[in-house]
C-alpha cells in the first residue's frame, strides 16, 4: 500500500508538471510536434529600426507581422513599434527597449482561463489591457529584472533603467512589487506581501524601485520634468492604433469604478473599499470595493484597500481653503512580526492629523500598539497638493491619504515599521 501511495504521488506530481508547461508554454508542446507556435499578436505601427527575434533568428520589424509565444522584440533608439493581441490588448513599445512575449493563452468564449505574462528586459513600454487581463487578473503579469505588475484593468507605462523600475498608471490600477522568494517572476497576476504597492491613475503619484532600495516607494508626478523617457503618453501613441475603441478594449481599459452601480453617497463622503480579505482589527467598517465606489471616486490605496471619495464636481484646494484640524473617528490595523509573518491585532489610542492649504503641508500622530503589547508612534510631515491628496514616504514610515470635499473629513493609509520587530498596517478616517 506504502509503495502504491508512492507511485501515486509520482504520477501525480508528473502529471500536475506537464499541466503547467500545457498552461504557461504551450509553444513548447507545438515545437516538439513540428509546429510553429500560434499566432497571437499583430504590429500595427512600425517607426525607425526595429527587431525581432525568434528561435536564435533575427529579422527586421515590419507592418503587420505577426508576433508569436517566445518573441523578442527590440526598437533601437529611434524605433517604436505597436502590438494589438488577439484580446484587444494594446502594447507601444518605445525606443530603445525589449520585450519578450512569455506566455499568451486567450479564447474569446472562455477569456476567464487566459494566461498572460511579458518581460520588460530593459527600456519603455505603455500596456493598455484587453480581455484576458480584465477577465483572468490573477492570470496577467508584466515582469522586469526588478519587479513583478499585475493588473485591475488599465492603462500604465512601466520603465526599466539603471537598475531602477519605475511605472505610473494612467487609467485604472496595477500593484507593484519587488521580485523575491514569495514574488517569482514564474509565477502569475499580482504578488502580494508588505511590500506590495498599489498605485491608481486618482493618486497622481508614480511608483519606483531601485536594486539598493528595501521597498519601492511613491513620487509626484511631478518628478517627470523636461527630457524623461517615461512621460504617460507620447505622440505616437495618440494614433488610431492606442484607441481603446479597438476591439472592445476600452472595457478592458477602463477604470475599477465605471460600471459599478450607483447610488446617493453625500452623506458618507469618504469610505474605504476591500480589494482583499486581509484580517484588520478596529472599529472601522471596511465594504468591498463595489460599495465604497457608488458614485464615489477612486483615490489611493494599497495592496488591499482603496480608498473611495464623494464628488458632486471637480475637488480643488487652493491657499485660501485655509487649515483644518481633524479628529480620528475610526481605524483598523494590524501588525505583522518579522520573526514569524504572524498577523496579530493592533489598536490606536490616540491620534491627530492636520491639514494647512497655506502651506500645502500636512502633519498627523498615532499611537499605535499590538496585541504582544509592542508600543510605537507614527509621525507623518508631508506634502498636500491642490486636489487635497497627501503623502509621506520614510524609510521606516508611509502615509497616503485625501481629504473629502470641503476639508469636512479626510481618511489614511498608514505603515510603521519597528526595526527587527515587524510592521503596523492600518487605514483611518477622520472628520471635525
Amino acid at each position: 500500500m506504502k509503495v502504491f501511495k508512492e507511485q501515486f504521488r509520482s504520477v501525480h506530481s508528473v502529471m500536475l508538471g506537464w499541466a503547467w508547461c500545457l498552461l504557461l508554454a504551450p509553444h513548447v508542446l507545438a515545437q516538439n510536434l513540428g509546429q510553429s507556435p500560434p499566432e497571437v499578436g499583430e504590429v500595427t505601427l512600425q517607426i525607425g529600426r526595429a527587431s525581432l527575434e525568434r528561435e536564435s533568428a533575427v529579422k527586421s520589424i515590419a507592418l503587420g507581422a505577426k508576433i508569436r509565444v517566445g518573441d523578442v522584440l527590440k526598437t533601437a533608439e529611434s524605433g517604436h513599434v505597436h502590438i494589438r493581441f488577439l484580446d484587444g490588448a494594446l502594447i507601444s513599445l518605445r525606443p530603445a527597449s525589449t520585450l519578450k512575449v512569455e506566455a499568451y493563452r486567450f479564447s474569446p468564449s472562455s477569456p476567464a482561463d487566459s494566461v498572460v505574462r511579458f518581460t520588460l528586459v530593459t527600456g519603455s513600454v505603455r500596456a493598455i489591457s484587453g480581455q484576458a487581463a480584465d477577465a483572468a487578473k490573477e492570470r496577467f503579469r508584466l515582469n522586469t529584472p526588478l519587479v513583478a505588475i499585475g493588473v485591475r484593468g488599465t492603462d500604465f507605462v512601466t520603465r526599466v533603467q539603471d537598475n531602477v523600475v519605475a511605472a505610473l498608471v494612467n487609467q485604472g490600477a496595477i500593484v507593484f512589487a519587488p521580485l523575491d522568494a514569495s514574488c517569482r517572476a514564474d509565477a502569475l497576476g499580482p504578488c502580494a506581501g508588505d511590500r506590495a504597492k498599489l498605485l491608481t491613475a486618482e493618486m497622481s503619484a508614480l511608483v519606483e524601485f531601485a536594486s539598493n532600495q528595501m521597498s519601492p516607494i511613491f513620487k509626484p508626478l511631478e518628478a517627470l520634468k523636461g527630457k524623461d523617457v517615461m512621460p504617460p503618453s507620447l505622440p505616437e501613441e495618440s494614433s488610431s492604433t492606442l484607441k481603446r475603441s479597438q476591439n472592445g478594449a476600452d472595457a478592458a481599459a477602463g477604470s475599477v469604478v465605471q460600471a459599478l452601480p450607483t447610488s446617493p453617497s453625500a452623506s458618507v463622503p469618504l469610505a474605504w473599499g476591500r480589494w482583499t480579505a486581509m484580517a484588520l482589527f478596529g472599529n472601522l467598517e471596511v465594504s468591498s470595493v463595489a460599495e465604497a465606489a457608488k458614485d464615489r471616486k477612486p483615490l489611493i490605496g494599497t495592496t488591499n484597500f482603496g480608498l473611495f471619495r464623494f464628488e458632486a464636481s471637480p475637488v480643488s484646494f487652493s491657499q485660501e481653503s485655509g487649515s483644518h484640524t481633524f479628529r480620528l473617528q475610526s481605524s483598523a490595523a494590524n501588525f505583522v512580526a518579522v520573526s514569524t509573518q504572524a498577523l496579530m491585532s493592533a489598536g490606536i489610542s490616540e491620534g491627530s492629523l492636520s491639514i494647512d492649504f497655506r502651506n500645502r503641508s500636512f502633519g498627523t500622530r498615532l499611537e499605535l500598539e499590538s496585541a504582544s503589547g509592542l508600543r510605537s508612534t507614527l509621525l507623518g510631515l508631508g506634502h498636500v497638493d491642490s486636489q487635497g491628496m497627501f503623502l509621506m514616504n520614510a524609510p521606516d514610515a508611509r502615509v497616503l491619504g485625501a481629504v473629502s470635499a470641503g476639508a469636512k473629513g479626510a481618511g489614511y493609509t498608514f505603515e510603521r515599521t519597528v526595526q527587527g520587530q515587524g510592521t503596523f498596517h492600518g487605514v483611518t478616517l477622520w472628520g471635525k
